[in-house]
């Protein structure tokens, strides 16, 4: 269902009713439309990469329940068997990934952290599939944008720094430059890796620049 062109956007809707449907959540959307600044960071703050705040499902929730099924959840495991093959099938697909990215936006910051180790995101050769695919590029843009912490950004920093300094982030032929501004946007935010992230950047269009040399010599 959350793949089909139909019952995906609907459960989406669905995932957003349930979630502000909660008191706490009205309460917490009350308390930011009354008030310009969120923890002294300006809301929706587009140029840093700061989006509204949302409230999030609580652990436990009907709105939880509803996630832990589509992602087929198992509560008895410590360890989930399926839940990084459904992250992945949904990351590639139109519908599913909508689904993914509203996930990402809405989940509490436990869930949030398990999606990531489950999804593979801090892995840098995963990353890097993610980024090279049509859809799932999208959902690392989405990721970037709804990191919750300062540790969990500079890991991803980390991890997508191999997506840059290969020059797919920067080629404009390879239409992934929306991955670049959004981890511009994370370091920026979080203030962390801005100098690796620099770096990368010159080793990226290098790496271009020498692609575009050896295409040119095999040309002639």
């Amino acid at each position: 269902l959350a793949c089909h062109p139909s019952a995906g956007p609907l459960l989406i809707i669905l995932l957003r009713v349930l979630t502000y449907s909660n008191p706490e959540a009205r309460q917490m959307i009350q308390k930011s439309s009354s008030s310009s600044e969120v923890d002294g960071v300006i809301i929706a703050d587009y140029r840093l990469g700061i989006a509204k705040p949302e409230p999030t499902f609580s652990l436990g929730s009907t709105a939880h329940e509803m996630v832990k099924r589509l992602l087929c959840w198992n509560s008895d495991l410590d360890e989930q068997k399926q839940v990084g093959d459904v992250i992945y099938g949904f990351s590639g697909e139109a519908r599913g990934s909508h689904v993914l990215e509203t996930l990402f936006r809405l989940c509490p910051d436990e869930m949030h952290e398990a999606i990531v180790k489950y999804g593979d995101f801090e892995n840098p050769s995963s990353l890097q599939e993610y980024s090279e695919h049509e859809v799932s590029n999208f959902v690392v843009q989405t990721l970037f944008t709804t990191v919750r912490n300062k540790e969990q950004a500079t890991r991803l920093l980390k991890a997508i720094e191999k997506v840059i300094t290969s020059g797919l982030a920067l080629d404009p032929s390879k239409r992934r430059r929306g991955i670049l501004w959004r981890t511009c946007e994370l370091a920026a935010k979080f203030r962390v890796g801005q100098e690796t992230l620099l770096k990368a950047v010159r080793i990226g269009f290098g790496a271009i620049q020498e692609s575009a040399d050896d295409n040119a010599e095999v040309s002639e």
